[in-house]
């Protein structure tokens, strides 16, 4: 999936779609394990390749998965840039759901 990054003020963050939400029963407290394929920097159609795996949280709301500010910072992410994501598991409760 190709998501827009957001700021709320205190981070960064994605929207995760309604349907995988649903698919995946995610809630806040979720965890979601995938790899950043690319980023689409603000702007610009030249997409940084990259192959970097990811274990986001979600936080707040049940449809926002915050990317920690360390990894917002070691890959130069800014609010306006499209993530491209893979997502391949959610851990619920100490559960892993395979996607």
């Amino acid at each position: 999936m190709i998501l827009e990054v957001k700021n709320d003020g205190t981070s960064y963050f994605v929207e995760i779609p309604t349907h995988l939400r649903n698919r995946a029963e995610i809630v806040v407290g979720s965890r979601v394990k995938g790899s950043v394929i690319g980023i689409y920097k603000k702007g610009g159609k030249e997409k940084v390749k990259l192959k970097k795996p990811f274990d986001w949280e979600v936080e707040g709301y049940w449809n926002e998965l915050h990317i920690p500010k360390e990894e917002a910072s070691a890959l130069g992410i800014e609010a306006g840039d499209y993530l491209h994501l893979e997502f391949k598991s959610v851990i619920n409760y100490g559960d892993e759901i395979v996607l």
